[in-house]
């Protein structure tokens, strides 16, 4: 018996594939400099829900588990997946809205002086995440209206 999967679960597939891949790329790779140091993805990801406490744009590590909780109701078709994967995109984006971040244990300030291919790999997964659940949506409304018309 062959296994059939519909356009839309291709599509999901596809989607949750590249949102982790490009997530789990951002890892291997820097965050963001300051005058101090360029951050390590990975270290980012693992500490920085200490940053978060510290507020600022620490704030921002709780797109990690938003992104993770999209992942979750984009594979299981959850009418929420499109509503997380917005907010884990506004969460990435807001960062740029920050000129300095606490980038040590002391909690002091420093300037981000770039943004490095790990935020944006990061963003990107969200991005993926976000158009992906759009166009499923659309996708379903669309087969929705179709049905309707048939009756």
């Amino acid at each position: 018996m062959k296994n059939f999967l519909s356009t839309s679960d291709k599509i999901r597939r596809i989607i949750l594939l590249l949102s982790i891949f490009l997530f789990l790329i951002s890892l291997t790779q820097k965050g963001y400099c300051t005058k101090n140091n360029c951050s390590d993805s990975i270290i980012l990801f693992l500490l920085g829900w200490f940053g978060m406490l510290m507020g600022g744009a620490g704030i921002c590590w709780i797109a990690n588990p938003v992104i993770l909780t999209s992942w979750y109701f984009t594979k299981k078709a959850s009418k929420y997946a499109m509503y997380t994967s917005l907010l884990a995109t506004a969460i990435c984006f807001s960062f740029l809205l920050f000129s300095t971040v606490s980038d040590n244990e002391s909690g002091h300030q420093n300037q981000i002086i770039s943004y490095e291919c790990g935020y944006w790999l990061w963003c990107a997964s969200a991005v993926v995440l976000l158009v992906g659940n759009v166009i499923l949506v659309r996708q379903k409304v669309k087969a929705e209206r179709q049905m309707g018309e048939l009756r």
